[in-house]
């Protein structure tokens, strides 16, 4: 049900009167002055990845972009060896971090409309989510998904590998400190869970979980770039 002070009562050209859901302009929404999401919003300062996703591209987003740690990504193909079957498929962790970032930025926009979900999650865990999904894959490494399924002993996960690039007074580090006010720590408390209380449940979940950004993000990325339909058939607005 839609709260009273979010409905509008228009007129159409035929006289009716019909009743539609309302707009929330940013500065009413609780997250509304976080300036990704005003961005995403009014479509200002966006940088445009496949398929038409405007990611609202700030200083302090661009300063973590820019970093040699993330720029690495660039070098990292999201399907590594696929593309041998797939000549498409050269697609990189690179562009998938910042379709997952954007889809972070989507669901923290909806869930803000939810009391339950603010009274639960403060402004400051929202940006530190943001991060997280801009950051999720900055452990990986070429090949890392097969070689993980062999199951080698004494080999971590490669989210484990993002504590060295987040290390202090690494360039990611500074950037996450100065520009966004967020310790590194709290980043690899999302990638690699650390601590249980219930907002940072809800947070790891957004990133991980049954429906999650993560999974919106690769199953149609990876579909559109093999030429296949199998993972867009889902809506994604909807959702």
């Amino acid at each position: 049900m839609i709260p009273t002070s979010q409905i509008a009562v228009v007129v159409d050209p035929t006289g009716c009167n019909r009743t539609i859901p309302a707009i929330i302009p940013s500065m009413q929404h609780p997250y509304g002055d976080i300036p990704e999401l005003t961005n995403l919003e009014v479509g200002r300062g966006i940088v445009r990845i496949p398929v038409k996703q405007d990611v609202p591209f700030t200083p302090r987003v661009r300063a973590l972009v820019d970093t040699p740690e993330f720029q690495r990504l660039r070098q990292i193909t999201q399907l590594g060896l696929v593309s041998r079957v797939y000549p498409g498929a050269t697609h990189t962790r690179f562009e998938h971090a910042l379709g997952v970032f954007h889809n972070a930025l989507r669901y923290v926009w909806q869930l803000g409309r939810d009391p339950r979900f603010c009274e639960t999650v403060d402004r400051h865990t929202v940006e530190v989510l943001m991060a997280s999904a801009l950051l999720h894959d900055l452990g990986h490494w070429p090949y890392c998904h097969p070689i993980e399924d062999l199951k080698l002993p004494g080999l971590p996960p490669h989210e484990a590998f993002a504590a060295e690039f987040l290390s202090d007074g690494s360039p990611l580090a500074t950037v996450l400190q100065r520009g966004w006010n967020i310790e590194p720590g709290e980043v690899l408390d999302v990638l690699v869970a650390r601590t249980d209380t219930p907002a940072m449940r809800l947070v790891r979940s957004i990133l991980s979980g049954p429906i999650d950004i993560d999974k919106m993000d690769y199953l149609g990325r990876d579909s559109l770039h093999c030429g296949v339909p199998y993972g867009r058939h889902f809506d994604r607005n909807r959702l």
